[in-house]
């Protein structure tokens, strides 16, 4: 229900997005968006099923449907244009916690929980005080954008300023999340975890990096269409990312089977000291018998070398019922 939902809301929200007054680069942000929504969307949903006591899936549907949200900000409807303004950053908030909480889906320090915390005051508590001054016609970004039903003031100084400090706290975020990721990997010991943790922790960083440029973009004048496409193309980096953690997760399991194969052969070697204290190897044939240890210098030289090791030999051998071989030995450990 929830991709029937999914896949069903992403077409009105692209279509919005394809039909604004106010967005540059519609095409290129509406297919991108779809992809967003979607690749999320799927990924998260296969995630969940496969591992319903994890977070990851979860996270990856919430961020899928917090896009739809924020697509609405396309909108040339003033209602629907606002409620997109207030889910605008949700969901790089989700993205946050996302990697924070990556692989167990839990996060695991008290300053990891702290700098989810402030992601998701900077994505949601402040957008909603900001556009209490928010006036899009005076707006540098947004001249063309409806009306702002939430205004309670022209003060676009307060605004504007409101607008930096979010983007210095959200890059603040970023940058922890970056240093923790590169703690993780440095610190880490279990080859196996490297495996599937290595695509996510690479296009993670890709996309963060690109985000922060992003925020940097907000930190200056609307000049030209730089923003703009520094916005597609973090979406199309971002799009990237859930096939990572799809990518991690069947690396994961492959490096568990090849584990599993070793653990066996080990197990059964140790099963063979614990129980066999000796073991016994018996070849057969079936040719035209008639066999004897005292006859051929072959059976003899084997006889030899079991006896070394303190063992037996035996060979039973009927004229035309072939030759049965059966060396007992002790086990050493």
């Amino acid at each position: 229900m929830l991709g029937a939902a999914g896949f069903a809301l992403a077409i009105p929200v692209a279509a919005v997005t394809l039909t604004s007054d106010h967005t540059n680069l519609k095409g290129a942000v509406a297919v991108a968006s779809l992809a967003v929504t979607w690749s999320f969307l799927g990924t998260g949903l296969y995630l969940w099923e496969r591992r319903p006591d994890n977070l990851t899936g979860p996270l990856m549907v919430a961020l899928a449907f917090s896009w739809l949200l924020a697509g609405l900000g396309n909108s040339n409807v003033s209602g629907v244009f606002i409620v997109g303004q207030l889910f605008n950053a949700l969901p790089f908030a989700i993205l946050t916690h996302l990697l924070f909480a990556f692989p167990s889906g839990r996060l695991q320090s008290r300053w990891d929980r702290r700098f989810v915390a402030l992601g998701y005051l900077v994505t949601t508590v402040f957008p909603a005080i900001g556009l209490l001054f928010y006036d899009p016609v005076v707006s540098d970004d947004c001249a063309d954008c409806p009306a702002n039903p939430l205004q309670l003031s022209h003060d676009q100084d307060a605004y504007n300023a409101g607008g930096a400090v979010s983007s210095i706290l959200a890059a603040i975020v970023l940058a922890a999340l970056i240093w923790n990721l590169v703690r993780r990997w440095r610190d880490m010991d279990d080859p196996g975890e490297r495996v599937r943790n290595a695509p996510v922790w690479w296009a993670g960083g890709a996309t963060l990096l690109v985000v922060l440029a992003l925020l940097g973009t907000n930190l200056g004048p609307e000049d030209g269409n730089f923003d703009d496409y520094m916005y597609a193309a973090a979406l199309l980096v971002l799009a990237t990312l859930p096939y990572a953690f799809w990518v991690g997760v069947i690396r994961s399991r492959l490096w568990e089977a090849d584990l599993r194969v070793a653990e066996a052969g080990y197990a059964e070697r140790k099963r063979v000291e614990r129980d066999d204290g000796r073991l016994r190897v018996e070849v057969e044939d079936d040719g035209a018998g008639g066999a004897d240890i005292a006859a051929g210098s072959g059976l003899r030289g084997l006889a030899d070398r079991v006896r070394a090791l303190d063992g037996s030999l035996e060979v039973e051998s009927r004229a035309g019922r072939g030759s049965t071989v059966r060396a007992t030995l002790p086990i050493r450990t």
